[in-house]
């Protein structure tokens, strides 16, 4: 029989099992899960890749756009081909409905995970359909080890042992289900009209593909998709796969990963509290639009003091690479916890700011449940209880099971849809902010790495302070980069302090990525002014850097001056030598330079070495001082020993009174540890610090003293400043 025959009802042994309810005792034909997950890569294909990644598909594959997103349906809906196996037996009763004809042809198989078994049978099938089988890079054999590693991770391939015709035979069934599975893959390639043979498969565009086989798969899992298909009435082949197109684009609305475009809008609407840009980011507008669009993406560096408007400048440049239409959205990674919570409310206003229907914005770090902001009560009433199992497959139900018993309400149009807050697929939505380790491990051999560079690829990473990485995640992150420049993946950096050795590594990595020589990269300087920015564009690595009286400007018009003083203490817990002249301890040093904050109103950081000086120095202040009122709401303790739920709020409501646009309280003041030096941006009149390395210092003291709006009066015996309390030793 032909193709055709088998796509009619009737025309193929639709008995073995792909999907299985235990409660409802619930069969899925795994054919028809096959074609479930082909048509719904299509329309991951047309709704959720930007037109930069579906290029570099087809440039990797050495066909034409149409043809390589017929051959993306039809590689995604080969992953579970492997379940022609073994696999059948593990559940009683789908088994027992497999046909008498199949379960007698048993002879000599033997268990394996259906994900091997998949990559080992299809390599002859493919042969068989004109694929070069040849060599461990020809393109059937990158196919089957895309098809191995839609579990998360790539299995080797060893074509002259455990590949070999004669043992997967042996291995997976007698005859009749050699001969089902060949049905199935010409079947697959009929419906999807993948008729064209790849010239050839390169690395970027099969982590690509298997990317979209996993998103398409775990859509087509979900119990409430599959499960009503299960309890219809029977169809055949080619009109279940008709009507599977059909619902797809429903699948994708439901999942929120559909792409869309964010409405036009002012500078002063989209950036709000900011009526212009500065003299950095207008020249980073002007230059950097026509250069992209001359030369398409690349590499932004961007250095300049904190405060200066590194935020605005990033999201400005992230704009100019979207509106290309190679990319679309924006992934902003930063260092702690705290400062992405921080960036999260940021890039949240930036979107709601341009009025969109609707825009998830999602939140991807690993306390992100305790951020009340993004755990909102309105979250998921369509999904009440999401799962996040690994084999769902094997454990009879698919991810995201449960359904909605009530409408959805009315909701931020931020707020993420339930499929997007799984474990790792929050990094899928168009808008996502997360801590910068979530994005190294696509450059690592963990598990669903190319889950995360799929989300990375269609987007501009933006990673903030990267100053703040320590020399081995900075190693990481020339890794990630050099992913990201073979992605065709625009990417900026934000710094305050970045030494040039590390600029230069770091540009060197992603343009090496995007296919240019080391040796030749390596005569180059890739510093940036300080403060500045250049580009470096991926086509050609030519340079355009800021225009040097732009800079000059910015610098002059940002310039600021500090009071620091310095005086030695005695730490609280040491005395001095009896032939030592006596000097003030630490405790009664911090007290003097509170006391006039405390007397005159305004607001005040006192940065510990440890936590244990922490809460020494918040329960002195609280005892020595004349708060007027209590200290209740004057005076706040923040390290991070607190409980996670407790240091989160506490954290927001610091940041919601000392921010920027905060309504400033009459007096505040803030007991805290290191937190400070990366995690909290708000301005005070004097910040007390025991002795500390001077670029976290600085940078505290410029977070400390960013906005120039304040809502009370700087005590006048106190200017903005720092002192220093300095410890011996």
């Amino acid at each position: 029989m032909g193709v055709r025959e088998d796509a009619r009802f009737g025309g193929i042994d639709l008995t073995p099992w792909g999907k299985f309810d235990r409660g409802l005792l619930a069969v899925y034909p795994l054919l028809f899960h096959l074609l479930d997950t082909a048509a719904i890569a299509g329309e991951v294909w047309d709704r959720f890749l930007t037109c930069g990644q579906r290029q570099l598909i087809s440039a990797g594959l050495g066909v034409a756009v149409a043809e390589a997103r017929c051959l993306v349906m039809f590689i995604a809906g080969l992953h579970d081909l492997g379940k022609l196996s073994a696999f059948q037996e593990q559940e009683e009763h789908p088994w027992a409905r497999v046909s008498e004809a199949l379960r007698a042809d048993t002879a000599g198989w033997r268990r394996m995970r259906h994900e091997r078994a998949s990559m080992h049978g299809v390599l002859q099938l493919l042969a068989e359909a004109g694929y070069p089988v040849g060599t461990s890079d020809s393109p059937g054999v990158r196919v089957a080890q895309m098809l191995g590693g839609h579990h998360g991770r790539f299995l080797q391939l060893d074509l002259d042992g455990a590949a070999q015709a004669a043992r997967v035979n042996g291995a997976l069934g007698g005859p009749l289900w050699q001969d089902l599975r060949r049905r199935y893959f010409f079947l697959l390639r009929h419906l999807t009209g993948a008729t064209a043979v790849p010239a050839r498969v390169s690395v970027p565009a099969a982590v690509l593909i298997t990317g979209v086989g996993v998103v398409a798969d775990r859509l087509a899992s979900q119990r409430h998709y599959w499960l009503p298909k299960a309890q219809a009435p029977a169809f055949g082949a080619g009109e279940h796969y008709a009507q599977a197109v059909k619902d797809a684009a429903a699948v994708l609305d439901q999942s929120g990963l559909a792409r869309i475009t964010l409405p036009d809008t002012s500078f002063a609407q989209a950036h709000r509290g900011v009526a212009q840009p500065n003299d950095l980011q207008a020249s980073l507008i002007r230059q950097l639009t026509a250069v992209v669009g001359e030369k398409g993406p690349g590499i932004v560096v961007v250095t300049d003091a904190t405060g200066g408007g590194k935020t605005i400048t990033a999201l400005e440049a992230a704009r100019i690479f979207n509106a290309g239409g190679d990319t679309a959205g924006i992934v902003w990674l930063l260092p702690t916890t705290a400062t992405t919570d921080a960036a999260y409310d940021v890039l949240e206003a930036y979107v709601a700011a341009h009025r969109p229907e609707h825009a998830p914005v999602s939140l991807v770090h690993s306390y992100d449940y305790l951020n009340t902001a993004y755990t909102d009560h309105r979250l998921a009433a369509h999904e009440p209880s999401t799962t996040d199992e690994f084999w769902p497959d094997d454990l009879g139900g698919g991810e995201g099971d449960g359904e909605g018993t009530a409408q959805r309400p009315e909701k931020r149009v931020t707020v993420p849809d339930g499929w997007l807050r799984g474990w790792d697929r929050a990094l899928l939505a168009q808008f996502t902010v997360a801590t910068v380790d979530q994005a190294l491990m696509a450059a690592l051999p963990v598990r669903f790495s190319m889950l995360r560079q799929l989300a990375l690829s269609g987007r501009t990473v933006i990673v903030d302070e990267v100053h703040a990485l320590t020399p081995f995640m900075q190693q990481m992150l020339g890794r990630l980069l050099n992913w990201l420049g073979a992605l065709g993946c625009p990417v900026v950096l934000l710094s305050a302090t970045l030494p040039a050795r590390t600029s230069n590594e770091l540009v060197r990595s992603y343009l090496a990525g995007a296919g240019h020589s080391r040796t030749v990269l390596a005569d180059r300087d890739w510093t940036p002014a300080y403060p500045g920015w250049l580009f470096a564009a991926a086509a050609d690595a030519s340079l355009t850097r800021i225009d040097p009286q732009a800079a000059d400007e910015h610098a002059r018009r940002f310039r600021r001056t500090a009071e620091i003083r310095l005086y030695p203490v005695r730490h609280d817990t040491q005395t001095d030598p009896g032939n030592a002249p006596a000097r003030e301890s630490r405790l009664e040093r911090i007290t003097a330079e509170i006391a006039p904050v405390v007397e005159n109103g305004g607001c005040a950081v006192v940065v510990c070495a440890t936590v244990a000086d922490g809460q020494r120095t918040y329960q002195h202040l609280h005892d020595m001082l004349d708060w007027q009122g209590g200290p209740n709401d004057q005076l706040v303790l923040l390290h991070a020993r607190l409980p996670g739920h407790q240091r989160e709020t506490l954290t927001r409501h610091i940041r919601s009174r000392l921010g920027r646009t905060g309504e400033r309280p009459a007096r505040l003041v803030v007991v805290t540890t290191s937190l400070l030096d990366m995690s909290l941006d708000v301005d005070v009149d004097v910040m007390v610090s025991d002795l500390a390395p001077c670029t976290p210092s600085c940078n505290a003291w410029a977070a400390s003293g960013a906005s120039s709006t304040c809502g009370a009066p700087r005590p006048a015996a106190d200017p903005p400043g720092c002192a220093g309390a300095r410890t011996p030793g």
